[in-house]
């Protein structure tokens, strides 16, 4: 993630590496989640994740025999990461790309990390990504779905650290505008269907008023389990 740096002392205060362990799934189930965005990756030889936080897609990726390598700011996760033997360095994300050569990277991932910046650090970011990206390579930012209530007022509002949500179609358009020529969004749910409001049964012996009612609601269910138990996440796969 990135901070602004008048914001240090807050962020010592709440610790925010404890905060992380606390509310983040933990590390084998966030591996299983990142999993299917592996494959965008095969065949790299460096690959960066941003605001890598413990570093479980840099794990994954080095279980494939990919190259990987992570930047995050908050000191205590670099040094978790450190003793688990991952290549991990505590900077700026915009600074540190600023410094590698264009094209010099073949992969850039991102997890919960977007929701955590300005909007104007956002798109310059991407921009940046966009230069030091290979051709033909991809990148891929997952964050908090604002569509779904149920991720806004759960996932969203309960991290101090976040600045703004960020529309599944707004990071498609910023990451276009940044130099990405083709960007798929990717929605994505982790919630089973017992956590969704119920439907009621149309059973054959129905007459035709009480059909009618039934599929009235049922139709009004359905809407309402788009926006209120909607997918949490969404990736935006951008490719160069």
């Amino acid at each position: 993630m990135s901070r602004d740096k008048d914001e240090g002392d807050y962020y010592e205060s709440l610790k925010y590496f404890d905060f992380f362990n606390r509310f983040r799934n933990a590390s084998d189930i966030v591996k299983q989640h990142q999993s299917p965005f592996l494959k965008y990756f095969e065949g790299c030889r460096r690959v960066v994740s941003l605001g890598c936080g413990r570093g479980e897609f840099i794990e994954a990726l080095g279980e494939r025999n990919i190259g990987a390598f992570g930047i995050d700011v908050d000191e205590e996760m670099v040094d978790y990461c450190k003793k688990r033997g991952l290549e991990v360095y505590k900077a700026d994300a915009a600074e540190y790309l600023r410094q590698m050569d264009d094209g010099s990277i073949d992969g850039i991932f991102t997890d919960d990390f977007a929701e955590h910046l300005d909007t104007s650090y956002l798109i310059k970011l991407l921009r940046l990504c966009a230069r030091k990206l290979e051709k033909g390579r991809y990148m891929v930012n997952v964050t908090v779905n604002p569509c779904s209530w149920a991720a806004y007022s759960g996932i969203y509002l309960l991290d101090p650290t976040h600045k703004r949500p960020i529309h599944p179609e707004s990071m498609r358009f910023y990451m276009l505008s940044a130099g990405f020529g083709d960007v798929d969004v990717e929605l994505i749910t982790f919630r089973d269907n017992h956590s969704r409001l119920k439907k009621v049964e149309v059973r054959p012996d129905m007459d035709a008023d009480a059909r009618r009612i039934a599929e009235a609601f049922n139709h009004n269910v359905d809407m309402l389990n788009e926006v209120v138990f909607g997918p949490e996440n969404y990736a935006a796969i951008g490719k160069k």
